[in-house]
């Protein structure tokens, strides 16, 4: 059986062929058929192979699926047993200490301190962020209105296989 690729250059030889002066009109229909056959043979079976790999990917769904709220248990477990570790250094005040294999100790958090805003804010401590609204301009578009600064994509394609 011809690859994907031959069988489409196998189309472009039958192009040209008609396209010639001297062509064989039924050495033409019959490459064109046995060519039409393999390439339908072929879009068959990459159908089957995508098939194949749809089964897969939603295997592999599941197992990620699985394996994220294993995860998450994990995490939850960690926290549970860090903030019990937390809270009985804090009451019984031992904040610093050493064991063969781990050193522990309590420390403030890095970075920038904590800030609890509230009440009315003065508009000098406010950010102002202007942003293009899409939905209007697509519609402004959509509607024959003709913009400076933007346009409508042409749409792309796919393949649809049933």
């Amino acid at each position: 059986m011809s690859s994907l690729y031959k069988l489409t250059d196998n189309y472009t030889q039958l192009q040209e062929m008609l396209l010639s002066e001297e062509y064989d009109e039924q050495a033409v229909l019959d490459t064109l058929e046995i060519t039409e056959f393999e390439f339908e043979e072929k879009a068959e079976n990459y159908a089957k192979i995508m098939r194949n790999i749809d089964g897969d990917i939603v295997a592999m769904d599941a197992e990620i699926q699985r394996l994220s709220e294993r995860k998450k248990r994990y995490e939850a477990r960690q926290k549970v047993l860090k903030d019990n570790l937390f809270m009985a250094m804090k009451i019984t005040g031992k904040t610093k200490f050493k064991t063969p294999m781990f050193s522990f100790s309590i420390a403030k958090n890095g970075g920038k301190q904590p800030l609890d805003v509230y009440g009315e804010v003065p508009d000098d401590y406010k950010k102002v962020i202007a942003e293009p609204d899409k939905e209007k301009i697509r519609k402004a578009l959509e509607s024959g209105e003709s913009l400076e600064f933007a346009i409508l994509q042409e749409r792309g394609e796919r393949l649809s296989i049933r």
